[in-house]
């Protein structure tokens, strides 16, 4: 079984939401130019919440490196799959 599907199996959206959730008062107190870097992005809005308190601007570094042994080419394409 592939990691993806068994993300997609087990995956339960109220409990990602709750996890977001967790995360929005850091996300606030994150630099206001960082936020808007991230709105700006093609990174899902949930997904910056949770990232980038923890990864600051490296996030932006983070999610364009190539991943030669993933399926696809970039971080940001297993969000966009």
């Amino acid at each position: 079984m592939l990691y993806k599907d068994l993300y997609l199996k087990e995956y339960n959206a109220q409990h990602w939401m709750e996890f977001v959730e967790l995360y929005r008062d850091e996300y606030l107190l994150v630099n206001a130019e960082l936020r808007e870097k991230a709105g700006k992005s093609r990174i899902p809005e949930d997904i910056c919440m949770v990232l980038l308190p923890e990864m600051g601007d490296y996030l932006f570094t983070w999610i364009e490196k190539k991943r030669p042994c993933a399926r696809v080419r970039q971080t940001i394409g297993l969000f966009e799959q």
